[in-house]
Order: structure tokens, then C-alpha cells, then sequence
């Protein structure tokens, strides 16, 4: 073992982000330097997996660089009845640094007098608790004599292992191990860059694609650049002649572009849709009351326009959207049954034969829009 794994730890602190090209090389660099100390067997498993044991689901590892080359492996923590699966998910799990060796330097699958040398006093190894597991062969390596086990930390939260196996009795002493632990804190410096690197590509991609989408539906709506949007929202069975006053009125105003969610018929995902093309709406008008059935002048809150209110009244609080306000519109009963209920709605007014107010109603609807248009974004 050399001063590479104190440049190792030095390369490490001085990248900012790590893609998957990089990393292919630094798993090459590693494989090229396990090779020349000896290691017969080598492996880097990472949490964050999960695994079927005896019918449950139990937190596992996963290997993603080893030798032996072999496919990608899940190592459950523990076993059904509670015991280590082997040596190196008892270092993960207790954070622990191992140097495993037996006794009377025999192999280790033999399953004899284990003792850990990691910072162990001359002639005096680390005693290992009474829940110490054996050694897993499961690579069928029946030489090994010495079992190096490093966890990946991250703030001191472990996260992984490095493990190294010899068939050589190797001693163990302070040199080695700080040469050792030094790899292991810049191989956990490197995975931790690796992963936020492709995290960051992930979110990168997805906000792209997000902000291509915002495009796509203002080219579809034919919305004119610069103009204020308004989103109109109603029940398809809905009073058709309160949805032709409504419209009435908004139609004549030239200060915004109206959007009929009526009318939107891309194909895809609606939700998704609907939910993009509020976040480009300035003002809302929704009108919740949907008709019963088999019952005239009976109403019901819509759940699809309760939806989209609520959008509306998100990005009307949020202090980073540009949304000013809106506008609910709904019949005297029934009331509704949640928060809109404080926001100020505007009741259809209707004569004592259940008609129309047809009058008053785009009277109070005319008020509440310039008195929308009037207001400024106080976030």
C-alpha cells in the first residue's frame, strides 16, 4: 500500500461533480490499484435496495463494482431471524472498520477464531460481539485469509462498503489503515458526487422538458405574447344559460386572452396539461355548481373544477408566480365545503321561479373583473 490513497482523497476534494464517463475511469484507476496490492477479491455495495426474505421485505445492499466480475448482487442486512448476512453488512450496519483475520492464520472459511485487527493494541485484537456472523464465501474463494472491510460515509452517516480480500495473512498497522481510510473517505467523496451529478442531470432534463411543454400548449391556445390569460373553468353539466352570461361578459373585455378549458383537446395527459396551462394564467373564473342528474336547479360541487380552483388559488398565493387572482362563482346551495368557502364568491342571483338574474348577475360579474384587473402582485 502507497501514498495513492492519500492522492486518491486529494482528487476526490478537489472535483465538483462527477459524470458516469468519469466514474468508469476512477472505477478502472481502483481496479488497477487492487490488482497491485493483491487483492484477490474486491467489492463496493451501496444501500437505498430492498430485498424478498422469507415473504418480507428487508433493507438490503447492492454491489455496483466487483471482482470476481459477476452480475450485480442484493445482500439482505439480516437474515429472517434477525443475524447478519455476513462480515461486511455487520461493518455497514455498525459503521464499523474491520480487519478480519483467524487466530491461527487459517483461511477464514473455516469459521474459527475470528479477531479484528483494525486499531488493535500489540498482541491485543479487537474482541468481536457475540453477534459476530461468520465469514460468507460466496464467491466460493476458500483461500482467503484477511477480510479488509470499509464503510462509505457521508456526515457520518454510512452508506456502503468497501471490502478487500487477501490470501495472505496481512498484519495490520496504523499506516495501513490511514493509507486505507483515507481511499475509503475519497471513494465515498466520489459516489456521493456521482450520484448528485446524475440527480442533477435528472432534474435538469425534466425542467427542459417541463418548459418545452409551457410551449407547446402557448402555440396551441394561439395566446398572443404579453397578453394576460385568463383560465375559465365550469362543469360540462353545468346552467348553460349562467356559462353564456359568463362568457358574455368576458368576452367583452380586451384586457386578456380567455381560455375555455372546454376547449383544450391535445392529446396526452390532461391533468398534466390543465395543469401546466394554469401556471401560464394570470386571472381564473370558475364556476363550481354542476346540475344534478335527474334533478333540475339541484346542484353539486364539481370535483374536476375543484381541482383546477385549487391550482388557482396556489399559484395565487405563491410569491413566485405572476398569478393576480380569481374569481368563484357558485349557486347558493349547496355551500362549499372547503376553503374557498373564505375566498369572495360571487352567488348566482336567481328571481323567486328559480330564473336568471341575468341582469344583476353580469352587473356583479363586470364589478369583480375590473376590480381583478385593478390589482397588482402584493408577494
Amino acid at each position: 500500500m502507497s501514498n495513492f490513497c492519500y492522492r486518491f482523497k486529494q482528487f476526490a476534494l478537489s472535483v465538483d461533480y462527477v459524470e458516469r464517463n468519469t466514474y468508469n475511469k476512477i472505477e478502472e484507476i481502483l481496479k488497477s490499484y487492487f490488482e497491485k496490492i493483491n487483492a484477490k477479491f474486491y467489492e463496493i455495495q451501496i444501500d437505498g435496495h430492498e430485498i424478498k426474505e422469507d415473504n418480507k421485505t428487508v433493507p438490503a445492499l447492492q454491489t455496483i463494482f466487483t471482482h470476481p466480475d459477476k452480475q450485480s448482487v442484493t445482500t439482505a442486512i439480516k437474515k429472517s431471524d434477525g443475524s447478519y448476512t455476513g462480515q461486511t453488512t455487520y461493518a455497514y450496519d455498525k459503521g464499523e472498520y474491520l480487519w478480519i483475520v483467524n487466530e491461527n492464520r487459517t483461511p477464514l472459511s473455516n469459521n474459527e477464531a475470528y479477531i479484528n485487527l483494525w486499531d488493535a493494541f500489540i498482541n491485543e485484537p479487537n474482541k468481536l460481539s457475540d453477534d459476530f456472523p461468520n465469514y460468507w464465501d460466496f464467491y466460493d474463494l476458500a483461500e482467503i485469509k484477511t477480510s479488509i472491510v470499509l464503510p462509505l460515509k457521508l456526515d457520518r452517516k454510512t452508506f456502503g462498503f468497501l471490502n478487500l480480500e487477501f490470501t495472505e495473512y496481512i498484519e495490520s498497522h496504523s499506516t495501513r489503515q490511514n493509507e486505507l481510510k483515507a481511499l475509503a473517505d475519497g471513494l465515498s467523496t466520489l459516489l456521493t458526487l456521482e450520484f448528485n451529478t446524475k440527480l442533477s442531470i435528472k432534474n435538469t432534463k425534466k425542467a427542459l422538458d417541463e418548459v418545452k411543454g409551457y410551449v407547446e400548449y402557448v402555440d396551441t391556445l394561439s395566446i398572443e405574447i404579453n397578453k394576460p390569460r385568463l383560465f375559465f373553468a365550469y362543469p360540462l353539466k353545468s346552467c348553460n344559460y349562467v356559462i353564456g352570461s359568463i362568457k358574455e361578459v368576458l368576452d367583452q373585455f380586451e384586457d386578456f386572452e380567455i381560455v375555455d378549458w372546454a376547449k383544450i383537446n391535445d392529446s396526452g395527459n390532461i391533468t398534466q396539461q390543465i395543469i401546466q396551462i394554469i401556471s401560464l394564467c394570470k386571472y381564473g373564473v370558475c364556476y363550481f355548481s354542476e346540475e344534478k342528474t335527474k334533478q333540475p336547479r339541484e346542484y353539486e360541487f364539481s370535483l374536476n373544477v375543484s381541482f383546477e380552483a385549487g391550482m388557482l388559488q396556489g399559484l395565487t398565493s405563491s410569491p413566485t408566480s405572476n398569478q393576480i387572482g380569481w374569481i368563484p362563482i357558485w349557486e347558493e346551495k349547496p355551500q362549499p365545503p372547503f376553503d374557498f368557502a373564505q375566498e369572495r364568491a360571487i352567488v348566482v342571483p336567481r328571481f323567486r321561479d328559480g330564473q336568471l338574474n341575468d341582469n344583476l348577475f353580469k352587473a356583479n360579474l363586470k364589478s369583480r373583473i375590473y376590480e381583478l384587473l385593478s390589482k397588482k402582485k402584493t408577494h
